[in-house]
């Protein structure tokens, strides 16, 4: 049986895109994209489609690309 988050990571290397840019594609921290790898939290399903939908090139990496160029990632808080 293969686990979510093989599923979720599988996923995210097909694409090619770091930690850093699924967390600014998503708005949240790389805390959070962490999570999700591990299994610790489910991803929203809203980001499964893009992932899917950039994989089967109905959304350029171009496109992509230039958003995360216009939009810095969140910054964890500092405790």
């Amino acid at each position: 049986m293969i686990k979510p988050q093989n599923a979720f990571n599988d996923l995210v290397a097909s694409v090619g895109l770091s930690t850093t840019d699924v967390a600014s594609i998503a708005g949240v921290t790389t805390r959070a994209v962490y999570h999700w790898q591990s299994g610790k939290t489910a991803p929203p399903q809203s980001l499964l489609l893009l992932l899917q939908a950039i994989m089967q090139g109905k959304v350029t990496r171009e496109w992509i690309d230039d958003q995360l160029a216009t939009q810095p990632p969140k910054q964890e808080k500092k405790t």
